[in-house]
């Protein structure tokens, strides 16, 4: 009964902090709205065979935390250095699905308004990296019902990001989960290279923060102290018996 006792506080505490983190790390901090991009498939250069996620527009920039700049004109870009793979189509009920997955690389969003300080930071047009970070993985997934284009989804993992105004945020890594809206082009697979045609779209979603390993670690240090805690307990129990 005592062991079972003593594996039900750690399990209770172990689940209340891990609950706890999870609420206190992961946070939509910034959004991006408005960005037109487009998916290129290259047949030569250093990109040929695989996929290219570029913006090629102006879009807007938020940061969510309160007291930080809202609607930044900013330039989005994605430019992916790996080997891309698209997947068969697969139709179901009339919809037919597209996914192409193994996007790597870089991500960017670069200020694009005139010259000028917000909240302390010195922004230039064309110049100032407003949040960008490494791509870890990324699948680019679209939609279509007969000859109808439909919206699609890009969801990419950003490692080690960095951002003037992303102060106090985990900086772990966090998810950029894109929602691609009026598709321009047709969702189809290359028979030459097995990816998706050149499509564009205007892409909105925001920028999910994800706990970093030092918390995870730092967690689990605690709920080895309980467990560590019970066991002194019970033994100078036994002692004393």
């Amino acid at each position: 009964m005592l062991n079972f006792q003593k594996f039900a506080v750690v399990t209770a505490s172990a689940a209340a902090l891990l609950a706890a983190a999870g609420s206190a790390q992961a946070v939509t901090f910034a959004s991006v709205s408005g960005a037109n991009t487009a998916f290129v498939n290259e047949t030569s250069g250093p990109y040929a065979g695989g996929g290219m996620f570029i913006g090629n527009g102006k879009s807007f920039l938020s940061f969510l935390m309160a007291g930080l700049p809202t609607h930044l004109k900013s330039t989005l870009s994605f430019i992916n250095t790996g080997t891309t793979q698209g997947a068969a189509a697969s139709t179901s009920g009339g919809l037919t699905t597209y996914t192409e997955a193994g996007f790597t690389g870089l991500f960017q969003d670069i200020y694009a308004g005139p010259t000028a300080t917000i909240d302390g930071v010195h922004l230039v047009e064309n110049v100032t990296d407003l949040l960008s970070g490494t791509i870890s993985s990324g699948v680019l997934t679209g939609y279509s019902m007969g000859a109808t284009q439909l919206p699609g989804t890009f969801d990419i993992t950003i490692q080690n990001y960095s951002s003037p105004y992303a102060m106090g945020v985990p900086n772990g890594g966090a998810d950029l989960n894109l929602a691609l809206a009026n598709p321009r082009g047709h969702w189809a697979i290359n028979t030459t290279y097995g990816n998706l045609q050149t499509a564009q779209f205007t892409a909105s979603g925001g920028f999910i923060a994800v706990p970093e390993p030092a918390a995870w670690a730092l967690m689990l240090l605690g709920v080895g102290g309980i467990g560590a805690t019970l066991r002194r307990r019970h033994g100078a129990v036994a002692t004393t018996a």
